[in-house]
């Protein structure tokens, strides 16, 4: 009878690119050693006559392995990977991931970022953004997650980077839009500024308007107003 057949073989494939080096055993079953000159392969189940290349998202940097591994969060890797690669700052993947999710508006991250951070209150984010950006002066966010700062409204200003609202203008100045100071208001004589509505208006009866940022005033004692005045007219003799 002819002899029975060793216990295992090894077969060598050889050419300028590449060597390829199998192990087979009595009942047939292949175990992947090494092939192409690196990792990133398996051989799954025994009968096999080649190894398997690691789908994307996995990756094997080992030889002789049965399987491949997921890539962990904050990576990725495409088919036939030995090591998986981390995400770019503005990006995000979870595990077994084969590219890279860029970042929501009103999110940011770093690199290697499982998820996604909030931007915070007084803070905005462009999507892919890597960082949270301060609001400018004159604008807010009043809430996280904002993908873009709001100008202060008529009447209020905001002198500060990085604020979650505005401040109202005081008696005596005026605020457009998006100010990012208050403005000394320059009424007339015999006018005064209403906060209001932001305007110089003319000085009632029974009161004295000196201009400027100055509010009216009750007209003193010994004298009288008349409409428009800035200074009280005396009683003249014999009145009061």
């Amino acid at each position: 009878p002819p002899s029975p057949p060793p216990s295992s073989f090894i077969f060598f494939f050889n050419d300028t690119a590449t060597t390829e080096i199998f192990t087979r055993s009595l009942v047939g079953s292949v175990r992947c050693v090494y092939e192409t000159g690196q990792g990133g392969n398996a051989q799954p189940s025994e009968n096999s006559t080649s190894c398997d290349e690691c789908v994307a998202g996995k990756y094997q940097q080992a030889t002789g392995q049965t399987s491949c591994s997921d890539c962990d969060g904050g990576t990725y890797s495409g088919e036939g990977a030995s090591s998986c690669s981390a995400c770019a700052a503005g990006n995000y993947s979870e595990g077994g991931s084969s590219s890279c999710l860029q970042c929501l508006e009103g999110t940011y991250s770093g690199s290697g970022a499982e998820v996604c951070s909030a931007c915070e209150a007084g803070t905005y984010c462009f999507a892919g953004s890597t960082e949270a950006t301060p609001c400018s002066k004159g604008t807010y966010a009043a809430a996280e997650r904002s993908q873009l700062c709001t100008a202060c409204a008529e009447g209020t200003y905001q002198d500060k980077e990085g604020a979650t609202a505005c401040v109202t203008c005081g008696d005596g100045y005026t605020c457009p839009e998006g100010s990012v100071v208050q403005i000394p208001a320059s009424c007339d004589e015999g006018t005064y500024l209403n906060v209001t509505q932001e305007l110089c208006l003319g000085c009632p009866a029974g009161s004295t308007c000196a201009g400027g940022a100055s509010q009216r005033r009750p007209c003193t004692r010994g004298g009288y107003c008349g409409l428009n005045a800035s200074l009280p007219t005396e009683c003249p003799a014999g009145r009061y």
